[in-house]
């Protein structure tokens, strides 16, 4: 779901659910959700995105395998916005 940033320095905001129904993330819900924000991002023409790490957390997911399918997924994203470790004054979308 993509929404309005409000006053953050942010184009907008791309909501993803990470988990399932029981409120646990899996691998299938983690690969999803970078899919589907990559391609609203996409949609939208955003050229820059930036993620927390999908699952982790309230998730249950460890952090560490978390973001190994999160790169994972990103990589097989088809002209994904250019990806690095890094900031900027002001990002294009943030994700929530």
């Amino acid at each position: 779901m993509l929404t309005g940033a409000g006053r953050l320095a942010f184009r907008a905001i791309i909501h993803v659910a990470g988990i399932d129904l029981f409120w646990r993330a899996s691998e299938a819900s983690i690969r999803g959700s970078v899919r589907s924000a990559m391609a609203l991002a996409e949609r939208h023409g955003y050229e820059s995105i930036a993620f927390p790490v999908i699952g982790a957390g309230s998730g249950g997911f460890s952090e560490g395998p978390a973001l190994v399918l999160m790169l994972e997924a990103l990589e097989a994203c088809a002209g994904p916005p250019q990806r690095g470790v890094g900031s900027s004054s002001q990002p294009a979308a943030g994700l929530s």
